[in-house]
């Protein structure tokens, strides 16, 4: 809530913030802070343990006799007073401000006099070693903890060039890297959901040029006084595309059928997807061939796929990041698991995890979730054993599975 300031200023802060949430008069006095305490021997000071740090570096292991002989160690008064508490201040002692691992073994090698490298591994076992340890209170020495932040890489940013030779980034830039000059701009991309094709989000100008636009900004449909929507998306324009500029390439339901001829119903005219040629500058009339989609994005011209008329555009593409950090880290953390857990090389070593077979359908091969081809069975008493009584009919026959071969050895 604060950081910043004296401990007076922080709670002072921390009081006003209460006095709104709770409807009450709260002032800084009342507010309760954290009251820190060294574990390590507190007659020893950063002044006191550099001079040591060499001989102790060069002792090499990280072994204590006892929790005592630990709390005198120069390492550990060093991490401490480094990393964990801050006593440089005349004010009562408070936690140390948070640094990367990089950041504490260049504080460590300047301190001990040894190289950055060696100062970074020193540091992984010493804290490898010291969370073994624990107090008379049962607890962990340190109170601060090592943490690995996981996020998405944000958006792809391309140029309007030929698949194979446009420029492909992570950097988020208005131009391509090197080509100021020439005027190249880099177009955020966006994916279809189901099928993948990639969209641009693109304002369009007064002279039909494409500039690059956030896939959240929008404008008035008649910001340019014609009453046609001046922002859109651009796709690059494919001969597998279901979409090939035709009428009866338009969703159904946008077309009037009542009459002999086919139209296109008026609240979708201003909508239909236009061809246009585009350069790597967003400058019509030559270039690569693109479809222009008015407005919203309303159906994917690769798969046909439709979606409703409300809804926001951010929500029906998708970015190169389509979770946020938390599914990424649950992400990652299930797929480490599984990836350490030992496979079973036939389904009879499933007898008691029914859980792990796909439920089979009728008319059609069974098959385990762990296995890597439909036909995975070995005999027919696995099949008697997983089948369901209700499906036995349908399970294959002995002579059928006889010659299936397990997919795991």
């Amino acid at each position: 809530m604060s950081t910043t300031g004296t401990i007076e200023d922080q709670n002072k802060t921390v009081a006003e913030v209460a006095s709104k949430l709770f409807g009450a008069q709260i002032t800084a006095h009342d507010v309760i802070g954290e009251t820190l305490e060294r574990v390590t021997d507190d007659t020893l000071d950063l002044n006191a343990i550099r001079p040591l740090l060499a001989a102790r570096i060069a002792a090499g292991r990280h072994e204590w006799k006892g929790f005592d002989d630990f709390r005198r160690d120069p390492l550990a008064v060093w991490m401490e007073l480094t990393l964990g508490i801050d006593l440089s201040a005349l004010e009562k002692p408070k936690r140390a401000a948070p640094c990367t691992l990089t950041e504490a073994a260049a504080r460590l090698s300047v301190d001990a006099g040894i190289d950055t490298s060696a100062a970074d591994e020193l540091l992984r076992s010493f804290l490898v070693a010291a969370s073994a340890l624990r107090t008379s209170q049962g607890r962990a020495p340190f109170a601060f903890k090592l943490h690995q932040f996981i996020s998405g890489p944000g958006k792809v940013m391309t140029t309007l060039e030929p698949e194979g030779t446009r420029h492909i980034t992570l950097d988020a830039q208005r131009f391509a890297p090197g080509r100021q000059q020439e005027g190249v701009l880099l177009f955020a991309a966006h994916f279809c959901r189901e099928c993948g094709q990639e969209y641009h989000p693109v304002w369009r100008g007064n002279d039909g040029h494409f500039a690059p636009r956030e896939i959240d900004d929008l404008a008035a449909d008649d910001a340019d006084g014609s009453g046609k929507p001046t922002w859109g998306f651009l796709a690059p324009r494919r001969s597998t595309q279901n979409y090939g500029g035709r009428l009866d390439d338009l969703p159904e339901n946008w077309l009037d059928l009542t009459r002999a001829e086919p139209k296109v119903k008026p609240p979708y005219r201003e909508a239909v997807p236009q061809d246009h040629l585009a350069d790597a500058t967003g400058r019509t009339g030559g270039g690569q061939p693109y479809w222009f989609i008015p407005g919203k994005f309303r159906f994917c011209l690769n798969c046909g796929f439709l979606h409703e008329a409300y809804g926001r555009d951010v929500n029906r593409l998708s970015s190169l990041s389509g979770e946020g950090r938390s599914s990424a880290t649950t992400i990652l953390t299930l797929s480490l698991l599984d990836s350490s857990l030992p496979k079973p090389t036939c389904p009879r070593a499933y007898r008691t995890r029914e859980s792990s077979w796909a439920s089979p359908t009728i008319g059609r091969t069974p098959r385990c979730r762990l296995a890597t081809s439909t036909t995975s069975f070995t005999c027919s008493p696995c099949v008697r054993r997983w089948w369901p009584r209700s499906r036995l009919r349908a399970a294959p026959s002995p002579k059928s599975i006889s010659r299936m071969r397990c997919s795991r050895r």
